[in-house]
């Protein structure tokens, strides 16, 4: 059976309204049109309102995994369409290549980390060490969330007073 490293996450999301993976590019340029029955909005009957935020972290989703670059693109660059776009990776992926702000993250070489099965049929987990010291300006991504939280004054809440490895 699939090992699972990590618990629910001890906060209720308040938003039900859920979209399609595909329809995010349509939700960024129309999405206060955007209904159940016109493109599978669930859990409300429309979307109501445009996506103006992305958060990206270690996907290079906003290029690589969509149908339609060609018309992604010039959407992603109209900032008065998606206003912010955070990407956090270890490279200069293209999707970065969209990002507002630019946040480098480790590589798995550079942190404690854990990988498990992948889904196998075969439950495991590693625990890998870290090899060298992160490189750069290089976080983990939990440094990453903790300065975020810190910067809207909740770092406390966030953290509840540990570290990554505490």
């Amino acid at each position: 059976p699939p090992t699972y490293l990590v618990g629910s996450i001890p906060f209720t999301n308040p938003i039900k309204t859920t979209l399609p993976v595909y329809q995010w590019v349509n939700a960024v340029d129309h999405g206060h049109e955007m209904t159940a029955t016109n493109a599978g909005i669930m859990g409300a009957e429309k979307l109501g309102s445009d996506i103006k935020f992305i958060w990206n972290y270690a996907g290079n989703c906003l290029t690589n995994q969509h149908g339609g670059i060609n018309q992604m693109h010039p959407i992603l660059l109209d900032d008065k369409k998606c206003e912010t776009i955070v990407v956090i990776d270890t490279t200069l992926t293209p999707s970065a290549r969209y990002a507002d702000f630019l946040l480098p993250s480790c590589l798995n070489l550079e942190e404690h980390d854990w990988t498990s099965d992948g889904d196998s049929n075969i439950a495991y987990v590693i625990f890998d060490n870290k090899c060298i010291e992160p490189l750069g300006e290089a976080k983990s991504i939990y440094d990453i969330c903790a300065g975020v939280a810190n910067e809207l004054g909740v770092k406390e809440a966030f953290t509840e007073g540990l570290t990554q490895y505490q």
